[in-house]
């Protein structure tokens, strides 16, 4: 009885996660011009399907995989011999831990929305998915899954408080390197950093972020 109200208690917490999902779409669709509403929409649904294929045939493993050297993961390939592994959590602890790897593959593809193609994004959702992510995570949260020898940075003292640096901070860095590659809107900018006339902040879209804002904190 106690293993099963873990096991609820888990998927609950991860579907709040999953309900962030929509926060998101909100808050992008609240910033972005309304001909790429449609668009972005998709974009989000597309990511995410991509992150989990990648994160569950190959990030998992990389993440909470036994550990090589301390740097990576493995053996969970096609999340393969998991009931071995942990009979408690299993593919509950994957649901759980794929909801924050959508998160962070939504916070880059949020911070260039209607800025990229289709293709360079979801190319970036699948390294981001399949490498950037469980790899920093395999270091500091390498032995949540298996009782195993910490890695390489967890044992330097480094400790993470609700995904601020694996989750937000790695989506972070990521979505400031592919701003720094898109460059500023030239229609809203100039040259000195200064907006080309007015903001104008139509009833709709402020609508969407009050939305997306109750949705991602209440």
């Amino acid at each position: 009885m106690n293993m099963n109200m873990n096991h609820l208690w888990i998927i609950v917490s991860a579907s709040f996660v999953f309900f962030m999902q929509a926060g998101f779409v909100c808050y992008e669709v609240g910033f972005i011009q309304s001909k790429n509403v449609i668009s972005v929409a998709i974009e989000n649904i597309l990511t995410f399907v991509i992150t989990t294929l990648v994160y569950c045939f190959l990030g998992f493993a990389l993440m909470f995989g036994p550990t090589h050297l301390g740097i990576f993961g493995g053996n969970y390939w096609l999340l393969s011999h998991l009931p071995l592994a942990h009979p408690s959590l299993g593919y509950v602890f994957v649901f759980f831990e794929l909801m924050f790897s959508g998160t962070a593959v939504t916070i880059v593809s949020g911070s260039m929305s209607e800025r990229t193609r289709l293709l360079p994004l979801l190319i970036a959702a699948v390294f981001l998915a399949g490498f950037i992510y469980p790899l920093f995570g395999h270091w500091v949260w390498g032995d949540l899954f298996l009782n195993q020898q910490p890695a390489w940075l967890k044992q330097l003292g480094f400790l993470d408080f609700a995904g601020a640096t694996v989750v937000h901070g790695t989506a972070g860095w990521v979505s400031l390197a592919g701003i720094i590659m898109v460059g500023a809107r030239k229609d809203r900018w100039d040259a000195t950093g200064c907006r080309h006339g007015w903001v104008n902040l139509r009833f709709h879209r402020c609508l969407f972020r009050i939305v997306a804002g109750k949705t991602r904190l209440g």
